[in-house]
């Protein structure tokens, strides 16, 4: 990926992106009259693993080009295509404005629905079936609640490396921009390789 010749990661930001919610909630209390919830996880989950990202933008209309970027639906002025697209299900990133996510993020980003509504669209749209299967009992759902919070740490620990790594990628590319009198110039031109390498190697998520 030619980090060169496209803006720095987007800005360092406290939150998760956009459409970014725990499917479960840290606490147990009312886990029977949450099962519905996790019933429709499941059709979730079938959707993030059977629809490729470049297949649902193309869909919708957008145009990706041969390095997997289009200009991002979602910020003004994007004239640099600074939208990646991932291959199979590993989602998108804009490293203009920070958004990204799973495809069904982007729907509910595109559309400006809920995840259930987002969900559904899905499914109608490419044919997929959203049905709930069958109700899972307490035990597995607190095994389930267990997993996803470990999911959910991992995750966090992720993007504070991500965001930490954006930042010094801007850096890097300033100095490089700037030219040889920049005091980190040096320090850009040995790292800025594999810091690049990084990137391709753990998209956004």
């Amino acid at each position: 990926m030619d980090f060169l010749n496209l803006p720095p990661c987007g800005p360092l930001v406290s939150s998760p992106p956009f459409g970014f919610s725990p499917p479960f909630s840290g606490r147990l209390h009312g886990l029977r009259g949450n099962m519905g919830v996790y019933k429709f996880n499941g059709a979730a989950e079938k959707l993030k693993e059977t629809l490729p990202m470049e297949t649902v933008a193309r869909h919708y209309g957008f145009d990706i080009n041969r390095s997997g970027f289009m200009r991002c639906p979602f910020h003004a002025g994007d004239h640099t295509a600074s939208l990646k697209i991932y291959p199979g299900n590993r989602g998108w990133h804009c490293f203009g404005c920070g958004k990204g996510g799973s495809v069904i993020d982007f729907a509910m980003e595109l559309f400006g629905i809920n995840f259930r509504q987002a969900v559904l669209r899905l499914g109608s749209d490419f044919g997929i079936s959203t049905q709930a299967q069958d109700q899972i009992d307490p035990a597995e759902a607190s095994k389930i609640l267990q997993q996803r919070q470990k999911e959910h740490r991992e995750l966090e620990e992720f993007r504070e490396q991500y965001h930490k790594r954006c930042i010094l990628h801007r850096a890097y590319w300033d100095a490089l921009k700037s030219g040889e009198e920049t005091p980190l110039y040096i320090e850009a031109v040995k790292n800025i390789d594999a810091l690049e390498n990084w990137f391709d190697e753990h998209p956004w998520r």
